[in-house]
């Protein structure tokens, strides 16, 4: 069940028709028009005008910033904006803490989908993956 503190506000309720609900990453979709091309579990390219995702703190999101995702930890939640903790990418693919915090407040529309959190990759401690990042 989505906690109502977490929950942020959607504008345009009078032109949703349909709305989608994904299990995995707990949000709801707003569509203007029902769409029989895209799938119900990929955010539709034709009639998507809004989601809504339960976010939490110690939640791990993906965030964009400057045309470029990260992922990072929820620390803090105001009305809609975020504070999250990121982590940048490395020059192979992984991830890694950057050297300063690099703690940012974003709009919770920069907030581009929920995911797992980090996985230790082989035996370094300081390097991390992600499972269905993108």
């Amino acid at each position: 069940m989505m906690s109502t503190c977490s929950i942020q506000t959607f504008n345009g309720t009078l032109k949703v028709h349909q709305v989608l609900c994904g299990m995995d990453s707990r949000a709801l979709e707003f569509r203007q028009l029902s769409c029989f091309d895209c799938s119900t579990s990929k955010m539709c390219s034709h009639f998507t005008i809004g989601r809504v995702l339960d976010i939490a703190i110690g939640d791990w999101v993906l965030v964009e910033y400057e045309r470029k995702l990260y992922p990072g930890e929820v620390t803090q939640l105001c009305d809609n904006e975020i504070l999250v903790n990121a982590m940048e990418q490395t020059e192979t693919g992984q991830y890694k803490w950057p050297l300063r915090k690099d703690i940012l407040l974003y709009k919770r529309s920069d907030v581009k989908k929920k995911i797992s959190g980090p996985i230790p990759s082989h035996s370094r401690m300081s390097q991390f993956h992600f499972t269905k990042l993108n």
